[in-house]
């Protein structure tokens, strides 16, 4: 009969987890630290231990996401212990935010209690007392409350009397206990159900009241079963309660309490909390903590005082320095902060200690060391991290890495985590092209590749004015690609076609070009010739400075970056001789007069140069371009100083080399000229017809010197102040590695040098 009783009795539960009841033994927390204590609180379902240091980059770091955490998880029973440790400065310094509590361990007793090596490190358990997280992080930590509270026990009440029949009183106080511990989520009736519905109905109206809300938090589904009911016969009443797996329909734990009807609360407190602390066990923890040991009684011995040998306390300590590669690790000798920043150096006990170093993004070292008087410790640290670089041909395309955008090339050493990458470079120009390679831990991996142009072409035809074929120079976007007529293949991105004759002129068109298709263009040309001793330079595009790859080259050459010329112009085809120099100006400044009038003049001043276009202007009636040595704009109709893009533009006339031509063909430089100057327009000239821009002399150019940018500019005429004047070109004393294209080298306006000479130039509408 009492167990038939005790069947109608009891009510159903459901949990998400079946609790383990064999539990090791509890241990106690550090000194100034009880976890036990915490995990007892009424509401907590788990605590955070997380060990704070402000040496520790990685824990100063992470604050952020501790209080993020913290409240995102409190309202559901979570709690933070933030332990502020072996702070350098003697002091506990608030973390900037509140934790539930703060524990204060200047000395590092805790830090020790713990047996911890390094920092970061965070503990974390539940409130049965399971370590689920050992000298893990706020990643670590943050996933393992989400996975607990997802198995939280959800817990439907069912309560019946002596008599098997429902009883509501005590089904109440029992769903009322359970919500006090806070322990448990208590899951709604499916009457009570039906009332939340309604509730949530009511949220959405304009006068709802905000105290309902969180009842609708209590309807989810119920995934644990408590039995409860009244056994025994009248005088000897218990109240059993019985916690059941609905998963196996196993009795996981039971608990009871004497039932006084007249005292329900006290049988219902009783019977819960016996109930609860059998769902526990021993507070496990990441150690085994030694405990004392018990001794038989100590024999009789003599007492009182007695002299002896005395020690004033630690050894030799000895000074010892600490360097690392990164700087500004942290240094700890037997787990304790002896340095917050290496390199540094440190006063320790001689001997034998165990030494390690830590750095940001580095792995840790330790080894034991025998430390002794002038030792050095100076190690070099493995990055967690390797390396990935990618170059293209040509440079300046986009990079995509695992399918997300990483920049264009190239890219240097930028830092990746361990792992395998897919590295595309792609272009719209060009077939993409690209590698999967392999990142380790203190390692560079280099991606370079080539793209292939996508190409169409371009058939070109050119007329004079009365409608005859002529033969002209055919350039693509500033590169010489042939004569008309002809077909040539060019890239899908070409933009401009140029035509160009010296007796006809020049004339430009758009381009449209389309993979595997040829566009036919015709072009008249009207124009006339230049005058006598110039050449006629066309607009145009080209890639300004060097390749890092370029022999010779220097570091102010680059980065490479594209320019536009808008402006066609008219450039001297030789630099300024002797002689027309001094017919213009009265005088012959040159330190080689015995050359002749018609080698360069040199020893002319940047000043000097400017007043010889003004005087030139003057002379034909033109514009004059410079006031004191303010360059009126480039489309002034005077004559004037090349820009430096001009400059470099002219002379490598569609070349991409280092040079225009053969060094000992084009230019008078070290390995050829004698030590001395040499006639004008000797050497071969380049696609433009322009003499000697490499070697014989330098030229000036207008520009102040200043650094490149990567980025593409459109006649860029240099900064707007400075201290030294642009010259370019090389000249006779120089080696071959000063006589290229893109050299630059620089001097003082006033300055005066008989390796320096000029050429001038005048826009050509």
């Amino acid at each position: 009969m009492t167990s038939r009783v005790f069947s109608r009795g009891l009510a159903r539960l459901l949990i998400v987890a079946a609790f383990s009841l064999a539990v090791p033994a509890a241990s106690e927390a550090g000194e100034g630290l009880d976890v036990k204590a915490w995990l007892d609180r009424p509401g907590t379902r788990l605590v955070v231990v997380e060990f704070y240091a402000t040496w520790c980059k990685p824990c100063m770091k992470a604050v952020p996401r501790w209080r993020a955490l913290h409240e995102k998880y409190r309202s559901k029973g979570l709690r933070l212990v933030v332990v502020n440790t072996q702070d350098p400065d003697g002091a506990c310094r608030p973390v900037g935010w509140t934790p539930d509590e703060m524990v204060c361990d200047l000395e590092g007793h805790i830090y020790n209690y713990f047996k911890l090596e390094a920092l970061p490190a965070a503990f974390l358990w539940s409130w049965q007392g399971n370590l689920l997280v050992s000298k893990g992080h706020v990643d670590e930590v943050e996933a393992k409350v989400e996975e607990y509270l997802k198995k939280n026990p959800r817990v439907l009440v069912e309560a019946k009397n002596a008599a098997g029949k429902p009883f509501r009183k005590l089904h109440d106080l029992l769903r009322q206990r359970l919500r006090d511990s806070g322990k448990l989520t208590v899951v709604a009736t499916e009457r009570e159900r039906r009332e939340l519905r309604r509730i949530q109905k009511l949220s959405y109206k304009k006068h709802f009241d905000d105290k309902l809300q969180c009842k609708i938090g209590e309807e989810v589904s119920a995934n644990s079963w408590l039995r409860a009911g009244i056994i025994g016969r009248k005088g000897r009443w218990l109240l059993s309660l019985s916690l059941l797996s609905a998963e196996s329909a196993c009795l996981l734990v039971g608990s009871s309490a004497p039932w006084n009807p007249k005292r329900p609360r006290m049988a219902v407190a009783e019977a819960v909390d016996r109930l609860l602390t059998k769902l526990k066990q021993r507070l496990q923890m990441p150690f085994s903590p030694k405990r004392p040991t018990a001794s038989r009684p100590a024999a009789p011995e003599d007492i009182g005082e007695k002299p002896s040998d005395w020690s004033p306390g630690a050894g030799e300590e000895v000074i010892v320095s600490f360097t690392s590669l990164p700087e500004g690790a942290v240094v700890l000798v037997d787990a304790n902060l002896v340095c917050q920043k290496t390199p540094c150096s440190r006063s320790v006990p001689r001997g034998s200690h165990l030494v390690s170093m830590q750095a940001e993004r580095h792995e840790k070292k330790q080894e034991r060391l025998a430390l002794a008087e002038g030792t050095e410790v100076d190690w070099k640290l493995t990055p967690n991290f390797g390396w990935l670089t990618v170059r293209s041909e040509p440079s300046g395309l986009k990079v995509t890495i695992n399918d997300q955008e990483a920049g264009t090339t190239p890219i240097e050493r930028q830092e990746k985590a361990p792992g395998t990458y897919k590295v595309l470079v792609t272009s719209d120009c060009h077939y993409d092209a690209g590698k999967k390679v392999r990142v380790d831990k203190g390692q560079e991996q280099k991606v370079e590749v080539t793209l292939p142009d996508k190409q169409g072409a371009v058939k070109v035809k050119a007329r004079d004015g009365k409608g005859n074929d002529i033969p002209a120079d055919v350039y693509v976007d500033g590169e010489k690609v042939g004569r008309s007529p002809g077909t040539y293949k060019v890239s899908v991105c070409a933009k401009e076609l140029q035509v160009k004759s010296e007796k006809h002129g020049s004339a430009k068109k758009e381009l449209n070009v389309r993979e595997r298709q040829v566009v036919q263009v015709e072009v008249v040309l009207k124009g006339g010739t230049a005058p006598r001793g110039f050449v006629r330079i066309p607009p145009g595009s080209f890639q300004m400075g060097s390749p890092a790859s370029e022999q010779g080259r220097y570091k102010d050459e680059g980065p490479q970056h594209r320019v536009t010329i808008t402006r066609a112009f008219l450039m001297q085809a030789t630099e300024v001789t002797q002689g027309q120099y001094r017919a213009l100006m009265g005088k012959n400044p040159s330190h080689f007069t015995s050359c002749g009038d018609n080698c360069p003049v040199e020893k002319v001043s940047w000043h000097e140069a400017v007043a010889y276009c003004n005087a030139l202007s003057r002379k034909e009636g033109l514009e004059e371009c410079y006031d004191g040595d303010r360059l009126r704009g480039l489309d002034c109709k005077g004559y004037r100083l090349p820009t430096e893009a001009e400059w470099e533009y002219a002379a490598r006339a569609g070349s991409t080399g280092a040079r225009y031509g053969d060094l000992d063909s084009v230019a008078w430089y070290k390995g050829n000229s004698g030590k001395s100057t040499h006639t004008v327009g000797k050497k071969r000239p380049n696609a433009w017809g322009l003499y000697d821009m490499l070697g014989n002399v330098l030229e000036w150019c207008h520009d102040w010197k200043g650094d490149y940018s990567s980025s593409s500019a459109t006649d860029p005429t240099g900064p707007r102040t400075g201290s030294r004047r642009v010259r370019r070109g090389g000249s006779w004393v120089n080696v071959a590695g000063y006589v290229r294209a893109a050299i630059r080298l620089n001097f003082t306006p006033d300055g005066r040098d008989y390796i320096l000479g000029f050429r001038p130039l005048r826009f050509c509408p």
